[in-house]
């Protein structure tokens, strides 16, 4: 049976009705620490699984920021479903990026394959981590022997999301003596094809959020894979599965999108509904101008987030840098949204019942994981790091790619579909080396001179940054701990000029709320100058953003996205 064809937004109002996805359900599984397997129906029964899969192959994948607000709409009401169900697109990545390189052939007929196994609700894994090895994945030892009849697969995957629940496993596995990238191989296991003795699941790991996430491990023994399974050619694992990173890295941003939705969502209802002293907590200066910092935190990070989504098609080559930035940055900004929102909750951010049936205190638990998984923000911060000396060239040259950028900030223009991902980005960052043209669009765009002195002083620090960066080969050389703040400050001049960008380009269709749009711009650069300088930011602008809410959602229940009403237009 086919399914409709499900928008991100249809979604979205689907789940508000949906009673697996209700906070009491979430509530009861969480404290059983039991898998949410109602709610992982209900998405399959509506079609989800083919956001997973690329258009090309059959699925609905046409537009990365689609995937995004898939898993945002998901994330929104229960972080463990999305960490659950979209798991299967990190098991497929790596196919998907085979087939893109090799479409015809063994590897494309393997990714057709598995993409109509995936459509019809096949759960994948990517077992890609052993016991004790951390982020190296290079010093993994689960090998795999080829032989006439296939390769013989033993050793240890874990912890590995949907190990035991998964009817196929993407598995790294050494087929090399050696350590380099060459010495491993992709292999898609089958559970089905298996010998029954060949393999065991490892038990489920107990965890502090996501408690009902099947975080488990399997164990091969000896298992013999069939000869063709290999995805892409073998010794090409390392390569595709760093590759793969550029999208799963990318699409995690829902996730933490989601999360940030539903804290501010909480916050809002509670400091519009709570009273003390006889005056409500939104009456309160400090707490308007707390929430407008925050609200603006999710702005930028949104928008960055939306323009790396597009970048996927836009700016191929350039996806090491936006993976990087968005996975490092964006889970680390909404934690400390989510703190901030405790800290207006008060006690009732640590009550397991006493508000919305406690999912604050599961959500702040659940969103921990996603700074952790695909790499932490270390990893991404030092995979950027390694790029420094380009990024730094490209920066001195102005080089962009004008057509795909222009593209990536549009969500109006034709998405291109040339270009492959690549291992290091060759044009640098077009999207900051852009900044320079964007700041001076502003007057044009009729910004306030209080926007245009802030782009400008984003812009003056981002140039300072740059030239600090040496020209010392970085690929080899020992990285200091002063080089992880350097790359935090590159990855908040990156969401600066996603910001910058995103207004021009709501300002030029002229066919939105100017002046929140203006208020939105000014509270996401005061935002990230705040982290830049390691100062507070402007607090009246932060008030004025509080003030302009109010008014402008009334006693609407979801406070508003710019990003999410971008697809209510297409």
């Amino acid at each position: 049976m086919t399914v409709p064809h499900l928008t991100p937004s249809a979604l979205d109002e689907h789940l508000e009705r949906s009673e697996p996805f209700t906070e009491p359900v979430q509530a009861r599984l969480d404290e059983a620490e039991e898998f949410p397997a109602a709610a992982c129906l209900e998405l399959d029964r509506l079609g989800v699984p083919s956001y997973y899969v690329p258009q090309a192959l059959g699925g609905w994948l046409g537009d990365y920021t689609d995937l995004i607000r898939v898993i945002r709409a998901v994330s929104r009401k229960d972080l463990t479903v999305a960490i659950a169900h979209v798991k299967t697109f990190l098991g497929g990545a790596t196919s998907w990026v085979a087939a893109e390189e090799s479409p015809a052939g063994r590897t494309g007929q393997q990714a057709r394959a598995l993409a109509d196994r995936i459509v019809g609700g096949a759960v994948v894994s990517w077992a890609l981590t052993e016991p004790g090895r951390g982020s190296d994945l290079r010093s993994g030892e689960t090998f795999a022997e080829h032989t006439p009849s296939g390769y013989r697969l033993s050793g240890r995957k874990w912890p590995v999301n949907n190990a035991t629940r998964s009817d196929l496993l993407t598995v790294l596995a050494r087929t090399g003596a050696g350590n380099g990238a060459r010495d491993f191989t992709l292999l898609l296991v089958d559970k089905d094809t298996l010998a029954g003795d060949g393999y065991e699941h490892l038990p489920k790991a107990r965890t502090l959020g996501i408690r009902g996430a099947d975080i488990s491990g399997i164990a091969f023994d000896g298992a013999l894979v069939p000869e063709g399974s290999t995805v892409g050619a073998p010794g090409a694992g390392f390569e595709l599965v760093l590759k793969a990173f550029q999208l799963t890295r990318t699409i995690c941003a829902g996730l933490s999108l989601g999360a940030a939705d539903h804290a501010l969502d909480v916050t809002w209802h509670f400091v519009r509904q709570r009273y003390l002293y006889g005056k409500a907590l939104r009456g309160f200066p400090h707490v308007r101008a707390k929430f407008g910092e925050l609200f603006a935190a999710r702005h930028t990070v949104e928008a960055l987030s939306m323009v790396a989504g597009r970048s996927v098609h836009a700016l191929p080559e350039e996806m090491s840098v936006y993976s990087a930035v968005v996975k490092a940055l964006v889970p680390e900004i909404v934690d400390d949204v989510v703190i901030g929102c405790g800290e207006l909750l008060g006690s009732r951010a640590f009550l397991r019942e006493e508000l919305r049936s406690g999912s604050f205190q599961k959500l702040e638990r659940d969103h921990r994981i996603v700074g952790i998984f695909d790499g932490n923000r270390y990893v991404n911060r030092q995979s950027l790091i390694r790029q420094f000396p380009r990024l730094g060239t490209c920066w001195r040259d102005g080089e962009l790619r004008e057509r795909g950028l222009h593209a990536a900030v549009d969500p109006n223009a034709p998405l291109p579909r040339d270009g492959r991902l690549r291992m290091i980005s060759r044009t640098g960052c077009s999207l900051l080396q852009a900044l320079p043209y964007a700041v001076d669009g502003l007057r044009a765009a009729g910004a306030s001179p209080a926007a245009i002195r802030s782009a400008r002083r984003v812009l003056d620090l981002c140039d300072r940054m740059h030239a600090g960066f040496v020209d010392d080969d970085t690929r080899t050389a020992r990285i200091g701990a002063e080089l992880f703040d350097t790359a935090r400050s590159y990855e908040l001049c990156v969401a600066a000029s996603a910001v910058i960008h995103t207004f021009l380009t709501r300002v030029g269709r002229g066919d939105t709320d100017a002046e929140f749009d203006e208020l939105c711009l000014r509270a996401s650069l005061a935002f990230v100058l705040s982290r830049l300088e390691g100062r507070p930011g402007a607090r009246e602008v932060y008030g004025a953003v509080a003030d302009a809410l109010e008014v402008h959602l009334g006693q609407a229940d979801r406070l508003p996205s710019p990003m999410d009403e971008e697809e209510l237009r297409r």
